[in-house]
């Protein structure tokens, strides 16, 4: 089995091309505003951050954050047009999940506003279309109706999508089962809150390591918030980033723990 490896992670982050250092360093604000790039390199500059997180990068992933809000937000205030790359309304809801989420990480806030804008801007994106009723994309799509409060409407996609709930919870293989679970438990359905938490575990147990070495970090970190977080509670954003290695194999959780014998190793270089 392929599992985690946080010192590996670390390496490619430290890599001189393609690790954090190169990214910070490699990208003209200028240029890439030109080129109507600022909210993708944001968002890729939050999936680092992610990663850093993960591995004990701290503050990096405190400067590729900063730099994620700031070019997401420019994106947003200027109504960024890439020359080849936009879709037309999807953009723009990708934009403001970045922008959300790169708020919870950076002040421990939920931002409400940028999630709403979020559902405003997909659901005219996806409306009418194959992609409403896609049962990969509307699958990929769960934890924001979540975060978003849109359950209504997340349970209309999974209606789409043909995405419906097992017969036990217990066996839940998907984001979308999960997601339209959550949606239908909040709108007031008869399981218990035991339960929901016990078949959110399971499904964890199922999917954060390989969201985690297929390059998914965005992935485990938002369905992390949505399980663990709460506004005000005990656990602050990157400590329900770290929950992530609940989920991970006994090798993944190995190294961490002996990446934490040196604190060298864990401080940016």
């Amino acid at each position: 089995m392929i599992f985690f490896d946080p010192i590996f992670k670390r390496s490619l982050l430290d890599d001189p091309v393609g690790g954090y250092q190169w990214s910070l360093g490699s990208f003209d604000f200028t240029e890439t505003k030109k080129l109507g790039a600022l909210s993708s390199n944001a968002a890729a500059d939050l999936s680092d951050a992610i990663y850093c997180l993960l591995v004990g990068y701290d503050e990096p992933a405190q400067r590729l954050l900063k730099r994620a809000h700031e070019w997401v937000s420019i994106a947003i205030e200027t109504n960024e047009i890439h020359s080849t790359a936009h879709a037309k309304d999807g953009s723009e809801a990708e934009r403001y999940g970045t922008l959300a989420m790169c708020n919870w990480l950076l002040h421990g806030q939920h931002d409400t506003d940028s999630w709403a804008h979020y559902i405003q801007y997909y659901e005219r994106f996806v409306d009418g279309t194959i992609l409403g009723r896609d049962k990969t994309n509307v699958t990929l799509s769960m934890a924001s109706y979540i975060d978003a409060k849109a359950f209504r409407e997340g349970v209309k996609r999974c209606d789409l999508a043909k995405i419906f709930s097992p017969p036990s919870i217990s066996s839940i293989s998907s984001e979308g089962q999960m997601g339209r679970v959550l949606c239908e438990h909040a709108l007031g359905d008869d399981r218990s809150d035991a339960d929901i938490k016990a078949a959110a575990e399971k499904f964890l147990q199922r999917k954060v390591n390989l969201w985690l070495i297929d390059g998914h970090a965005l992935h485990a970190a938002h369905w992390m918030k949505l399980v663990h977080w709460q506004e005000g509670g005990e656990l602050t954003p990157r400590q329900t980033v770290l929950k992530c290695y609940d989920y991970l194999p006994a090798q993944s959780q190995l190294q961490a723990t002996g990446a934490e014998t040196s604190k060298s190793n864990l401080s940016s270089p």
